[in-house]
């Protein structure tokens, strides 16, 4: 035998009794581990999802890229040009997304185009922007009541209005 052949055993052995822990496994638990006060049992801790805050629409007068837009699209809906004023009020919601007057004016729009579905979604969302705006979720309501009369919906129609006769 060579003297590799001799000594691969030997390398083994001490290679094998370097992987081992002093004292080996004893079974049973493992050791505990503190819980922070406040925490339930397990580990992390779990809080149900709440969706972040939208920003305040804005009080004041929108910024004078969405004021160009805003009149651009006046003019437009003035010369009966409904698509044009669409795209305008569009490109200004780009711009200031949480604009509740903005989704108003289009919800208009949109209704002119007989686009009703379109225009009650739009003054939704408009409602849902507009806090404390009484008098701008009124005029939604009012919108939403004619585009429900005009597919037929009455009774989704009285229900607006009574919306809107309650921010009166």
């Amino acid at each position: 035998m060579t003297r590799f052949a001799l000594f691969l055993p030997l390398l083994t052995a001490l290679l094998l009794s370097a992987c081992g822990s002093p004292g080996g496994y004893r079974g049973g638990a493992p050791a505990p581990v503190e819980q922070p006060a406040g925490q339930p049992p397990g580990g992390a801790e779990t809080r149900p999802y709440q969706p972040p805050a939208l920003p305040e629409t804005t009080r004041g007068e929108p910024n004078r890229a969405v004021q160009s837009l805003m009149r651009r699209a006046r003019d437009l809906v003035a010369a009966g040009d409904l698509s044009g004023a669409a795209a305008n009020l569009e490109r200004a919601l780009r711009i200031a997304p949480y604009d509740a007057r903005l989704w108003n004016q289009l919800a208009h729009v949109r209704e002119s185009q007989h686009q009703y579905g379109l225009a009650a979604d739009l003054a939704e969302k408009s409602n849902t922007l507009a806090s404390t705006d009484a008098s701008l979720k009124r005029d939604n309501w009012l919108l939403i009541a004619r585009v429900r009369r005009a597919v037929g919906d009455d009774a989704g129609a009285r229900a607006a209005e009574s919306q809107a006769e309650r921010l009166r």
